[in-house]
Formats: C-alpha cells, sequence, structure tokens
C-alpha cells in the first residue's frame, strides 16, 4: 500500500512526481496521466484533495486514519468512480461535487461502488453522489445535490441518522428498503429532501423529523424518466413543526403511521401527478390551526384505512382540493373496501372538476363537514363504484350543483341545503345513483340521465328524465316524494321500478304538487316482489295533477311483473289525490302476437300465461291458442276488454282463469264469442263482469270441475251455456239476454244458480245423466222455459220468478223434483216418453 501522512519531508518533497501523481504537502493530485494508474491502496492521513482530469477510476481502497478528508474536483470531471472499500474511521468523508462550478471546474457524479465503513459521510455541491455499495457507516449529511440510494444498506448503519439540508436531496431507487433511526429534513425548498425514482416501491423505515421551515418529499423528479409507478413508502412517524409539507413529482408516496408533525401538506403538481396514499387516521399529522392539505389538479389523496379522518385529539384535518385527480377518480379518493369519515371542511379551490372517488363498490366514504366553493361555481363531482355519503347537520354552501357518475351518493345530511345552492342542478348519469335518506329533503331539482337512479325514502324537488330508473325505497318498501316546489316533474324515457310485498305494501311515488307526466316512462315490478291474486297496490298519489300513461299501458292494460305476476293498471285523474293503482292478476307468462289473414292470434309457449286485450281491436276475429297453435296449455290468467271483432279461446290443461271486462267500465265485445274451458279434468275459473255481448255467445265448460261467475252481462243474441262431466258450479247474476238461449247442465254433477236475470226469448234447460241442481231466484222468462231433464235425477227450484210458458219434457228414466215456488202464471206440464 502506499500511505500518506502529510509529512511531505518523509514521503515527497514539493513538487516530485512518482509514477504520474505529484505530491505537494497535504494534497496530492491526481493528474490526467495518472488516469490509468491502479494503486491498489491509498492511506489518507490528512486533508487530501483530489481530481483533474475529464473521468476518473479509482480502483483501490481507501483509509482515514486520523483526519477528514474532502473529495473535490479542480477542474471539469465528467465522473470520479470509487470501487474499493472506503474506511472511514471516525473521522468524515466530504464529496464536493459540483455542476457549473466556480473558474469552470465541475464534478458532475460521483460513484462509490466500494463499502464504506465508519465515520461520517458529507455530500455538497450541486453534483450527484450514487452509493452502490453495502455500507456500515454511522450518519450522513446531504447539504446539496442529490444522493442516489441503490442499495439497502447504502446510507449506512441501521442506528445512524440522515440530516438532508436545503437543497439537498436524497433519491431512495430499484425497490430498496432503507433502515435508519431518524430522518432529518431541514429544507425550505419545495423540491422535496427526500425521493424515489425508477418505477419501484422503495421504503424508509425510521422516524422523520421535520426541521423548521418546509418540508419536501419528490417522486420520479430529475433523474431518468419520472414514472407514474413510482412508489415510496415511510414507514415511521413523521413529526416537527413545518409551514408546508410539499409532495411532488409522478408517482404514490405512502403514509404507513399515525404521524404528529404539524402545518400543512401540499400536493402541488410539480413534475407531474402525485398520489398521496393515507394508511391511518392521523396520517396527516397532528392537526393545529395549519391543519390542512392542499390538493392542485391531478393530485389525488387517497385514504386507505377505516375510521375517522383525525388526530389524536380529534381535530379534523381541512381539504383544499381541485381536478379530477389521477386518471379523474377522484382528488380526494377512498381505496378499497375501506369505510372512512372526513369530519373537516372541504373547499372547491381553482381548478376543475372537483372529484371525490370511492372506488369499490364496498368501499363507503362519509363527509360531515362543509363544503364549500369559496362563492364561485364549482361542482361536485361523485366517481367511482362505492358510496359516497353527505352527512353532517350544517348546510353545504358550494355553488355549482352536483354530478353523480358512478356509484351511489347518499344524501343524509339533515340541513336545509345537503347538497349546496338550492336552485343548482343534481346530475344523475350512467352508472351512478343518488339515494336519499328518510326525512331528508334535497330541494335541488334532480335530471335524471340513461342508466342512472334515483332512489331512496327522503324528498326531492323535481324530476325530468331522459332515461334512468326511478326507484323508491332502497333494498326494501319505502316512498320517494317529490316536492314539486321547483315545478312539473317528467318520467319521460325514465323506468319506475316498484316492489310488491303479499303484506300487501308497495312503494311509493309520491307527487306533493305541481304536474307529474307518466308520458314516455316505462314501468316495471321487481323480481323480488310478492303478491297474491287480487291483491290491490297504490303505487303513485299526486296531489299536483297526473298526466300522461307508462308506454303501452292504457287504462286496465295488464303486463307481466319480473317476478312472474301479471297486474292490471289503473289511472285516476279525477280524485282530490290522484293515484296509479296495480292489481294481481296472477301468475304471468309469455306471449307472442301475429295478424294473419285478419285474425289476431295469441300464443303462449310456457306453462303461465297472462294475455289482456284492451279497446282497440280492429282484426276480423281474436283467437287465443298455446301449444300447437291450438289451446292455451297450463295455468293462465287473460283478460279481455272491449274486444271488436271476435273472440274465440280454448283453455286445456291448467288452472285457468278467464275474465272478460273489469266490472269497472261497460266493455263491449262484437262479434262472435266463442269461448271452452278445459278439456283435461283441471279447475278452472269464468269471470264476466259488466260486458255487453253483441254478437252470439258461447260457453262450453269442458271436463274440469269449473267455476264460472257472470255478474251483470247483456247478451244481445243467441246465448249458449254447456256444463261438462265434472263438478261445476255456474251463477248468473243480473243478466239480460235477449236472444234464444240454451242451458246444457251436462253429465257431471253440476249447479245452476239464476239469480235476477233475464230472458227474453224462448230458452231450453237441458239435464244431463247425472245429478244436476238448478236453482232460480226472481229471474224472469218472458216466454218459454223448456226443460228437457234426461236421465239425471234433477232437482229444479225457482222462488220469485216469472215464465211465460214453463214446459217439463223430461224424456230419461230419471228421477226429478220441480218446485215452481210462487208463479205469475199457471204452470204447464206435459211428460215426455
Amino acid at each position: 500500500s502506499i500511505t500518506f501522512d502529510a509529512n511531505a519531508g518523509t514521503n515527497a518533497t514539493g513538487g516530485t512526481s512518482t509514477d504520474g501523481y505529484t505530491f505537494n504537502g497535504n494534497t496530492i493530485t491526481f493528474n490526467t496521466s495518472a488516469a490509468g494508474q491502479n494503486p491498489f491502496a491509498i492511506d489518507i492521513a490528512n486533508n487530501v484533495t483530489t481530481g483533474t482530469g475529464s473521468t476518473q477510476t479509482f480502483n483501490t481502497n481507501i483509509v482515514l486514519s486520523t483526519a477528514d478528508a474532502t473529495f473535490r474536483s479542480q477542474q471539469s470531471l465528467a465522473r470520479m468512480t470509487f470501487t474499493g472499500d472506503i474506511n472511514l474511521g471516525s473521522r468524515t468523508l466530504t464529496i464536493n461535487n459540483t455542476t457549473g462550478g466556480s473558474n469552470n471546474f465541475n464534478l458532475q457524479g460521483v460513484i462509490i461502488n466500494g463499502d464504506i465503513s465508519n465515520g461520517n459521510l458529507t455530500k455538497s455541491g450541486s453534483g450527484t453522489l450514487q452509493l452502490t455499495g453495502n455500507n456500515s457507516y454511522a450518519n450522513t449529511t446531504v447539504s446539496s445535490g442529490y444522493v442516489l440510494v441503490d442499495t439497502n444498506t447504502a446510507l449506512g448503519a441501521t442506528t445512524g441518522t440522515v440530516t438532508v439540508n436545503d437543497p439537498g436531496q436524497i433519491q431512495l431507487r430499484n425497490g430498496v428498503t432503507v433502515q435508519k433511526t431518524t430522518l432529518n429534513l431541514n429544507s425550505n425548498s419545495t423540491g422535496g429532501g427526500l425521493g424515489a425514482d425508477g418505477g419501484t416501491t422503495n421504503t424508509f423505515k425510521g422516524s422523520v423529523v421535520l426541521m423548521a421551515g418546509n418540508g419536501g418529499v419528490a417522486l420520479g423528479a430529475g433523474f431518468g424518466a419520472a414514472n407514474a409507478s413510482t412508489r415510496l413508502v415511510i414507514d415511521g412517524v413523521i413529526s416537527g413543526a413545518t409551514s408546508t409539507l410539499f409532495i411532488n413529482g409522478s408517482g404514490t408516496l405512502e403514509f404507513k403511521n399515525d404521524n404528529t408533525y404539524t402545518g400543512q401538506t401540499n400536493l402541488n403538481g410539480n413534475q407531474g401527478p402525485s398520489t398521496l396514499q393515507i394508511n391511518s387516521k392521523s396520517g396527516l399529522g397532528a392537526g393545529g390551526a395549519g391543519n390542512e392539505t392542499f390538493i392542485s389538479s391531478g393530485n389525488t389523496v387517497l385514504l386507505n384505512f377505516t375510521g375517522t379522518l383525525q388526530d389524536a385529539g380529534n381535530t379534523a384535518e381541512k381539504f383544499f382540493l381541485a381536478g379530477g385527480g389521477i386518471g379523474g377518480l377522484g382528488a380526494l379518493r377512498l381505496n378499497g373496501t375501506n369505510s372512512v369519515t372526513v369530519p373537516g371542511t372541504i373547499t372547491f379551490i381553482a381548478g376543475s372538476p372537483w372529484n371525490i372517488g370511492v372506488d369499490d363498490v364496498a368501499g363507503t366514504l362519509t363527509l360531515t363537514g362543509v363544503i364549500d366553493s369559496q362563492g364561485v361555481n364549482r361542482t361536485l363531482t361523485k366517481v367511482g363504484a362505492g358510496t359516497l355519503i353527505i352527512g353532517g347537520t350544517s348546510s353545504n354552501t358550494y355553488l355549482g350543483g352536483t354530478i353523480v357518475n358512478g356509484g351511489l351518493l347518499s344524501v343524509q345530511n339533515t340541513s336545509v341545503s345537503p347538497l349546496g345552492l338550492s336552485t343548482s342542478t343534481v346530475t344523475i348519469n350512467s352508472t351512478g345513483t343518488l339515494h336519499v335518506a328518510t326525512g331528508i329533503v334535497v330541494p335541488n331539482p334532480v335530471a335524471l340521465n340513461a342508466d342512472g337512479t334515483l332512489q331512496g325514502t327522503g324528498t326531492v324537488n323535481q324530476v325530468t328524465s331522459t332515461g334512468g330508473t326511478v326507484s323508491p325505497g332502497l333494498g326494501g318498501i319505502g316512498t320517494l316524494t317529490l316536492s314539486g316546489a321547483g315545478g312539473n316533474s317528467t318520467l319521460d324515457g325514465a323506468t319506475l321500478n316498484i316492489d310488491l310485498t303479499s303484506t300487501p305494501t308497495t312503494d311509493l311515488f309520491k307527487n306533493n304538487s305541481n304536474d307529474l307526466n307518466l308520458d314516455g316512462g316505462i314501468l316495471t315490478v321487481s323480481a323480488t316482489s310478492t303478491s297474491s291474486l287480487g291483491q290491490i297496490f297504490t303505487i303513485i298519489t299526486s296531489g299536483g295533477t297526473l298526466t300522461g300513461i307508462f308506454d303501452n299501458l292504457s287504462e286496465g292494460a295488464t303486463f307481466a311483473g319480473a317476478n312472474g305476476r301479471a297486474y292490471q293498471i289503473n289511472y285516476d285523474r279525477v280524485s282530490a289525490t290522484k293515484t296509479v293503482k296495480l292489481t294481481d292478476r296472477g301468475a304471468a307468462g309469455g306471449v307472442t302476437a301475429t295478424v294473419t289473414n285478419g285474425q289476431l292470434v295469441i300464443v303462449g309457449d310456457i306453462t303461465d300465461n297472462s294475455i289482456q286485450i284492451g279497446e282497440g281491436l280492429t282484426a276480423n276475429s281474436l283467437i287465443v291458442a298455446g301449444i300447437n297453435g291450438t289451446t292455451i296449455n297450463g295455468q293462465s290468467f287473460m283478460t279481455f276488454e272491449k274486444v271488436k271483432n271476435g273472440l274465440s279461446v280454448t283453455l286445456l290443461a291448467g288452472r285457468d282463469l278467464l275474465k272478460l271486462g273489469d266490472g269497472v267500465t261497460r266493455s263491449n265485445f262484437k262479434g262472435t264469442v266463442t269461448v271452452s274451458l278445459d278439456a283435461g279434468g283441471e279447475d278452472d275459473s269464468l269471470d264476466i263482469n259488466n260486458v255487453r255481448f253483441l254478437g252470439d255467445a258461447s260457453f262450453d265448460l269442458g271436463n274440469g270441475n269449473q267455476t264460472v261467475s257472470m255478474v251483470d252481462a247483456f247478451f244481445k243474441k243467441q246465448f249458449t251455456l254447456l256444463m261438462g262431466n265434472g263438478t261445476s258450479q255456474v251463477d248468473l247474476t243480473s243478466n239480460q239476454v235477449r236472444g234464444t238461449s240454451t242451458l246444457n247442465l251436462g253429465d257431471g254433477t253440476n249447479s245452476l244458480d239464476l239469480i235476477d236475470s233475464q230472458f227474453k226469448k224462448d230458452t231450453q234447460l237441458v239435464g244431463g245423466n247425472n245429478v244436476d241442481t238448478v236453482s232460480m231466484d226472481s229471474t224472469r222468462f218472458k216466454k218459454s222455459l223448456q226443460m228437457l231433464l234426461n236421465n239425471g235425477n234433477d232437482t229444479f227450484d225457482a222462488i220469485d220468478s216469472i215464465f211465460g210458458t214453463l214446459t217439463d219434457l223430461n224424456g230419461g228414466g230419471g228421477t226429478d223434483s220441480i218446485d215452481a215456488g210462487l208463479l205469475s202464471t199457471p204452470l204447464g206440464s206435459s211428460k215426455g216418453n
């Protein structure tokens, strides 16, 4: 080895040169000619200055024995590289390299590839120092320039201290994890005293102390390409007092722990957009008068914990934010499935838009502080799939309106202005949902657009729509109210989705005042709804006018709900409180309809069918058929009203209900009506109420056990009733038949009750070969009633009934009983053979 102990008289005299090295007192000068020399060891015993030439490489070990040392350049050098180990002893080695220094001397970069042990290391000058070794020295001081940290131990022993003074900076690279006792950031600049680069995750484990003035953290700034995937993790407590902690550059800074620093936190967007990820409730410091976070346009604060964002003393953090955040996902943003409450004020500052995001559908971010826009029109925009709750009790004072672009915005603020200026619009766009909680009044108008949803159990001012869904309640039954104070509402293009329960209870869409126009709206009943046949549900009430109809649902129309039930709609526009009601009409199914050669053919292709024909049928005749084009097969519910040109219905297997007329308004059936019930032996029902049959009408009950009710029916022409082989009950009440009639009891055990009905022309009553019962009460036959009782054992009773002529033609061998009761004309009787 070669030892220089500052004894010029022993080692060399002034000006002496050996192998290209010049020894001059306490100074060793490496000339350009020495660049290729490779001394194997250099023992520097006193202050030594090294360097001349463009590039210097030292493949030697260096030892500081008794004095500190400074490496510097006396003329311009691109790089100085040390590949040997450096033993600092208890001394301090200063790397003083500059870019553009005095007398045009500068040293752009110093690389120490060997291991540095013992002592301390100081970096000065504006140049760069790169550390790549496995170092064990004690403390590091950076007064200027950059120190690039490329290994986990590049900054020495874990028990040491790192101090960064203005304008110095440490850059962690290559995915390192550096552990030190303390990092002191003593900087007045916004450029950052600690940084990371290279598109990797780098971690500093240890306490960070912010000294007086401003502190800074830079991400991906200044060296190589700034990379948005660069991450710097601070795994330690950040303490100290600072005016402002600045965060710059592209990438993510992560605070893992509760911190105690005071002063502002500022994501100022220099050198690219930054994300500050907070992993604990006090991650943004200890509060105090300056407990504020500024998020400039393009930057993001990402909340990644569950709890309330506040310091140990429960002081709330104030936010000043602008911009949509990185990728438009929110300047203030919740990560994952966390649930976080932010109780501090939020102020929108210059720089649109103003996005608040909740990433995950299971995440919930709650804002309970006042939201303000500094008296300027600035719009709160909700983004992301999760839930944002606007809570608190004080009025929000932002002026620019509210936009829901995704996920759920739930309004739970109890003030008179939960969503800012009351005249500003709340806009619900694709995949966005506005939920208004029970007891909450949103005085703003709501604009509902395609694929958006308005739901809840509170009150909004008014709704105008171009699409979307209105869904009262939230996961259950509830009432959503329109105050109507701001004007008329319309459901044009929107879907009103209703939940029903068999209690019966229902969702209610309530309009307090002004006009509610249903034109262009679509009505659906949810798949989770439950109801029973005949139950009636009020789904809309209006204290103002109620205009329009739901798309393709005229008065009395029947439609299939998503729950497989059929519902009939009724609009009441006359009462003081206007209503829309639904009546359960039984199981629903799919049908198709075609017009062929003047006939409307409706074909069902599943076992449960619901068919409703309202006024306006213009085909020459109507045929309802099912499987194979001949029958409705399976359980069916069908309603026909005001058919103009004939009706033919055949029902086979299944428990069917056929209804003609709604019992509310008179229905006219023109043309021939033919109804054939179940030939397969099932139990069917036929319900006729308030119908005028203007052509021939024939009803064949088939072989099942049928129940037939005809109330207030008018038959202008021929009326034929054929009962089958089952056990059927037929009730005719308050009916009038002007044409001839045939009442055939069939071969089953059947009962026919005639109550308060009139038959104006000849009527024939035909018995079967089994036991039948005929009962009449207050029924009038203006002409003849001819009874052909055949072989059955039949019973005929009449009370307060009037007959023109009553003839018993018993052509069979059965035993019959006839009690005519009180008659207005003598009984004439003849026996057949």
